[in-house]
């Protein structure tokens, strides 16, 4: 069977037995044309490939900023290479240009890989990024990616790892380009782009990213994904953040034919008190070859005694709702004041934090000293005076 010329080409790759197939979609820039017969233009308009491309202008690009994504220069699909295959271009002029794919939908796996080909050489003083965006069956937004940054000189190809969200059934792509300020035009060629979705485990805990209060038991659900039928076993071990062993243990369970193998991690002792902990996870098939590792950092905070539970409960979800690629990253390292029980959070693929979280008495000096401001989501909460009876637990933001 031929695929339709722009369209999704998906090609399924068995592995192992004891592992199931991962999906790879390839996306071309082939404009349609009669059979027999090639389309010799050197360059074409995005708009003749039909809908699984198209470029965004004014305010359906950027609502905030629709002044800065005109209709000019238009997306192209040029020829490249002695082969002569075709390749998007995007161009911008000092403002802003971005395409989008169609979304299409991917099977049920956790562990995502974005790989492009692209030619930065015409990029200048601009940027650009290819971004994975994972919707549900409905089409609303259940996670966005962080880009793959496309920079000039960084090399042809790249590639990125990540997870797909729960939930997950379609994936789409955009490819945003931004003008150099010094730059008459900024263009970027991408020659190939394919995500493949992988087996892997998907580890939740009562929230995202992963918190706990110390009133409630730490408990994690794993699954297996894309996994034969049979018997799987997981190993889990957990430690403090400085390395200290506290507890480790397996457990068996059986995979149904085409589902996952699940199971309810909850490490003896499951109350081990505020701090900063890593799980690591192993999964096992029946002759007892480890096919996923997993290690997942999580903090337990501390619960003001006097503190309402349903405030704290609400504050915690406020942190889970800034971001599906919010991670827990550890207690933000050098800490500027001891007792300020500062909580780093990073984007997903990223060192720098992208906010702290402050539970102890110094938090407000903390604060201060590292010239960061109370998010503007958690304004209802701030650190309290003597005598009240309020959690600390401002969120603090990079300047």
């Amino acid at each position: 069977m031929t695929a339709r010329p722009g369209l999704l080409r998906l090609s399924v790759l068995f592995v192992a037995p004891a592992a199931a197939a991962h999906e790879t979609l390839r996306w071309t820039f082939e404009p349609p044309a009669p059979p027999g017969l090639e389309d010799g233009r050197l360059e074409v308009p995005l708009a003749e490939l039909g809908g699984s491309w198209r470029q965004l202008f004014g305010a359906e690009a950027d609502p905030r900023a629709p002044e800065l994504y005109p209709r000019s220069p238009e997306a192209r699909l040029v020829r490249t290479g002695e082969r002569g295959t075709r390749a998007l271009r995007l161009a911008a002029r000092g403002g802003k240009a971005l395409v989008a794919s169609s979304p299409l939908p991917v099977p049920d796996l956790p562990r995502f890989e974005l790989r492009c080909a692209a030619d930065a050489a015409a990029l200048g003083g601009g940027t650009a990024a290819l971004a994975v965006s994972f919707l549900s069956g409905d089409g609303s937004a259940v996670g966005v990616e962080a880009p793959l940054e496309l920079r000039r000189g960084a090399g042809r190809e790249s590639r990125v790892e990540g997870e797909v969200p729960a939930g997950a059934a379609l994936a789409a792509l955009a490819l945003r380009i931004a003008s150099g300020p010094r730059d008459r035009e900024s263009a970027l060629l991408l020659e190939a782009v394919e995500l493949e979705i992988k087996p892997g485990l998907r580890v939740q805990g009562l929230r995202r990213p992963d918190l706990f209060d110390d009133a409630e038991d730490v408990t994690f659900e794993v699954s297996a994904h894309g996994v034969a039928r049979g018997r799987w076993l997981l190993r889990h071990e957990l430690r403090r953040w400085s390395g200290d062993r506290l507890d480790g243990g397996e457990a068996e369970t059986w995979a149904p034919a085409g589902r996952p193998a699940r199971w309810v991690v909850r490490p003896r002792g499951a109350r081990p008190g505020a701090g900063a902990y890593r799980l690591s996870l192993e999964a096992l098939d029946g002759e007892g070859e480890i096919l996923f590792r997993e290690v997942r950092p999580f903090a337990v905070l501390p619960l003001a005694p006097a503190a309402p539970r349903g405030l704290w409960r609400r504050a915690l979800g406020r942190v889970a709702a800034l971001g599906a690629d919010l991670r827990y990253a550890g207690p933000l390292e050098p800490a500027p004041l001891p007792g300020a029980g500062l909580h780093a959070f990073s984007r997903e693929r990223s060192a720098r934090p992208a906010l702290v979280l402050a539970t102890g008495p110094e938090s407000s000096r903390a604060a201060e000293r590292l010239g960061w401001v109370t998010a503007a989501e958690l304004s209802f909460i701030v650190p309290p005076e003597p005598g009240d009876t309020e959690p600390r637990l401002p969120v603090l933001l990079r300047r």
